[in-house]
């Protein structure tokens, strides 16, 4: 569900020799026509299909195991295509979703802790959170879902869920962490702060944080690392 290049299918199809059909499904014509030219494993017969998820054009009961990779953290009603998800799952069958909490993710770098004292970090936190309240807001995306996930999956019945971490760790350039301190001072990352309740001294002590982070890890000329913290959540369909 919500297939895009299909990277995700790929990565799965590695672990299930025994799959037979794939089906992607996506909202977005454009890789809708990607994925029907895309080489799938010989033994695999893909169908694209263009479709909502909030209306998952499948019969009930029907497919052995429906997953998606940060995909309801973009939806208008993620909670209605969790019900699809589970709709369109067999009795017995699995349900994958991925999805991230990206505040986190913003502080999952030694570098955004190492050069700041803790008022600077604090103000740094503010300002990011103030821009994903907006999105939210705006309704945009929930850039941290994966903190409601569990409340979601209890409402669409789920039973005997699992989460799992992953520990996805890289190596970061300076150009990288440069990029990330200027997406903060775009005209659309402020205007989102600004909607999610941002001041205008918020969002300039957040940018001097970024900023420094900047100009610190290019005159230490250090190797910094950086963390991807998405969480994998697993339910398998008991009953209808």
């Amino acid at each position: 569900v919500g297939a895009g290049a299909g990277h995700w299918a790929v990565v799965l199809l590695q672990h299930m020799g025994a799959c037979r059909q794939l089906i992607c499904l996506d909202n977005d014509p454009h890789w809708i026509q990607l994925l029907g030219g895309k080489r799938w494993p010989a033994d695999v017969s893909c169908t694209s299909m263009l479709a909502d998820a909030h209306e998952i054009p499948l019969p009930s009961n029907s497919v052995d195991v429906v997953t998606c990779q940060t995909l309801l953290m973009h939806c208008a009603r993620p909670v209605n295509v969790l019900r699809e998800m589970f709709r369109v799952a067999r009795v017995g069958g699995q349900i994958l979703i991925v999805e991230p909490v990206n505040l986190l993710n913003r502080f999952l770098v030694p570098h955004a802790l190492r050069y700041l004292s803790p008022h600077e970090r604090a103000n740094l936190i503010q300002y990011i959170s103030c821009m994903h309240a907006g999105k939210a807001l705006m309704e945009m995306s929930d850039q941290d879902i994966a903190i409601s996930l569990p409340d979601m999956l209890h409402e669409v019945g789920a039973e005997n869920v699992t989460v799992f971490q992953n520990d996805k760790v890289s190596f970061v350039s300076q150009q990288e962490v440069a990029a990330i301190a200027n997406e903060m001072e775009e005209d659309d990352f402020v205007s989102l702060a600004r909607a999610g309740g941002a001041s205008d001294e918020t969002i300039a002590l957040g940018n001097q944080s970024a900023r420094k982070i900047v100009s610190e890890s290019v005159a230490s000329g250090g190797l910094e690392f950086a963390s991807m913290n998405t969480y994998v959540f697993h339910a398998i369909k008991r009953s209808e």
